[in-house]
Order: C-alpha cells, then structure tokens, then sequence
C-alpha cells in the first residue's frame, strides 16, 4: 500500500468519528454521508492515478532501455566500422557522434542533478503526484506547466 492511501483510511476513520461525536453533541448542518461518499470518490480517483503511474513508469523504463540499446548498438556499430576501414569521411561522420553522446552524458546529468537534490530534500515530485494533486483539486496546471495552487 502507498503511504497515501493509508493517510485516506486515516482521514475517511478521523471524519467518522468527529462526525459521531458532532452529531451526537449538536445537530450537525453538513451531510456527512456526502462528505463520505466524496471521501470515497477520491480514494477510487487515486488509486486509478496510481494504477496509471504504474504504466507510466513502465512505459519509461522501456523507452529508456530501448534508447540505450539503440544508442549502444549505433557507437559499436560505429566503432566496428571506423576498425574495418580507413575512410577518411566515416571520422568526419563518427566525431560529431561523439558530441552528441557527449551531449546526451551532459544532459542525462543535468536532469539527474535535480532529482538527486529533491531526493536529498525527501521531495520526490513526479506526473502522477501531480495528476492526483489535480484530481484532488488542490492544484491546476497552466499551459506552460507551472503548477499553481488552488486557493
């Protein structure tokens, strides 16, 4: 189980209490059945966002893989040809490859860098924490992707 989803159990059997003990010392003029029923709406909201971040980050995963393999395969590849011949254009070719691996090494720890810092900080952020913050209506994404928060 996810830690929120324990922290819904937690806030759906606080709300059935404080709403026993409300009704019973004075009359309560929310609906409590409502607030419940909304409760569970919510609960069902996240475990399917949850369920879609599975996928999500399955999906990942395999991109990723999938673009290393290629990645890898392309500079062997490379590298078995530049051994096999002395074609003077196949290094004016193989050089700027080196500079987009270059490149790609750069970014991959540029991205990194970040996440280590929020992992650091305890702060794992990611899509699916923010789809269920938007489910939840505590948050709204604007067309540039700032998140801004609901007030």
């Amino acid at each position: 189980k996810f830690k929120s989803e324990a922290d819904l159990e937690y806030i759906e059997k606080r709300l059935k209490l404080d709403f026993i003990n409300n009704t019973t010392e004075n009359g309560c003029s929310e609906n409590p059945l409502m607030m419940l029923e909304n409760l569970r709406a919510i609960k069902a909201k996240h475990t399917e966002l949850c369920s879609q971040m599975k996928e999500i980050t399955a999906a990942q995963k395999q991109s990723m893989d999938s673009i290393r393999n290629s990645l890898n395969s392309v500079m062997e590849l490379m590298q078995h040809f530049q051994q096999t011949t002395d074609v003077e254009e196949f290094l004016s070719m193989y050089s700027p490859m080196l500079d987009l691996n270059v490149f790609y090494q750069q970014l991959q720890q540029h991205f990194m860098a970040p996440s280590e810092r929020m992992k650091h900080l305890k702060m794992r952020i990611s899509d699916a924490n923010l789809r269920v913050l938007q489910q939840l209506s505590l948050v709204r994404l604007d067309r540039k992707g700032h998140v801004r928060i609901v007030m």
